[in-house]
């Protein structure tokens, strides 16, 4: 289980009251998520913006969220900023090949994208749980 999510105090209640997924889960989740963004053509470019992140609240959803200092953050249990993952900026720039070539479309979203967007999943998933570190009490 995520246990690194299970010692956060400002959460407690929202953990005991929630079943909350586990890694695997939660992996998978953000694999489909990147996914399902690589395949929008018309919000890639927005995900290379410095504040876009994969967001994890207390539920165990994630979502894209462009973060500004303003937002209201009491859902969020983690967060990765896609720009800061390597694993990301691989991917845009394996995609911009790709559709140079001529060969993005659903044989590589279907084929070795998900290997790219499980890797990405993997980097996001485990700098949620460091970041989260400084935070708990």
């Amino acid at each position: 289980m995520f246990s690194w999510f299970n010692r956060k105090k400002r959460h407690k209640k929202e953990v005991e009251e929630t079943q909350f997924p586990e890694d695997h889960i939660i992996r998978a989740k953000i694999a489909g998520l990147v996914g399902a963004t690589i395949a929008n053509n018309s919000i890639i470019r927005d995900t290379a913006k410095p504040n876009c992140a994969v967001v994890l609240d207390v539920y165990g959803d994630v979502s894209l969220r462009w973060i500004s200092e303003s937002d209201n953050v009491s859902d969020v249990v983690g967060f990765a900023l896609l720009s800061q993952l390597s694993t990301y900026r691989e991917l845009l720039e394996i995609c911009v090949q790709e559709i140079k070539a001529g060969t993005f479309g659903d044989a590589f979203l279907g084929g070795p994208g998900l290997i790219l967007f499980d890797r990405v999943a993997i980097e996001a998933l485990n700098a949620m749980k460091h970041d989260s570190k400084g935070i708990e009490g």
